[in-house]
Order: structure tokens, then sequence, then C-alpha cells
């Protein structure tokens, strides 16, 4: 797809984790939290210390690392099922070796 935007990002995460579109842009959720966390003055206003929404971060990392693992080794994690970090970071050596 020539010139893809931030919804057709998002699209494609959703059609490869069979999800619901949702019409959002991509991760459209944590944008203006991370502008407001990382940048006190933006866009948003002026905040003298920022508003921090520690589990956001925790919840992009999630997200992030799912999304990852699909683009890197085509897997799609069932949530449903443990999740085992080691078989991960195996993989990923054996599909990109040193």
């Amino acid at each position: 797809m020539a010139n893809p935007t931030s919804v057709d990002a998002q699209n494609f995460i959703h059609d490869a984790f069979a999800e619901e579109r949702s019409g959002l842009k991509y991760f459209e959720e944590f944008y203006e939290d991370r502008i407001v966390t990382m940048h006190p003055k933006n866009r948003f206003g002026v905040f003298g210390s920022a508003p921090l929404g520690q589990d956001e971060f925790y919840w992009l990392h999630n997200g992030l690392r799912d999304v990852y693992r699909f683009l890197i080794l085509g897997e799609v994690i069932d949530p449903q099922v443990e999740f085992d970090t080691e078989d991960f970071w195996e993989a990923l050596r054996k599909s990109h070796p040193a």
C-alpha cells in the first residue's frame, strides 16, 4: 500500500489479530497521554509536573510487544494462553542469527 495512514496501520493490526476495527489511528489511545507526559510544555497545555498514568506504559509495552512479535516472527499470541518470554527470545535468536 502506497502512503498508508495511521488508520491503515491500525486496521492492519486489527486484521492481523482478528479484532474488530476501531476506527482509531495506530495506538491513538496512548498518543495524547504520551505527549503530555513526555513534553510538559505541549499543545495540550503547560504542566508544572507531567500527569503520569504509569499503568499506561505497561499497557503500551504489552501491545507493542505483541505487534513486534507479529511483524518479526509472523506469530500472534492468544491472550488467553500463558506466555513464556524465553520462547520468544529463543525464536528471535533463531530467526536473526548473529
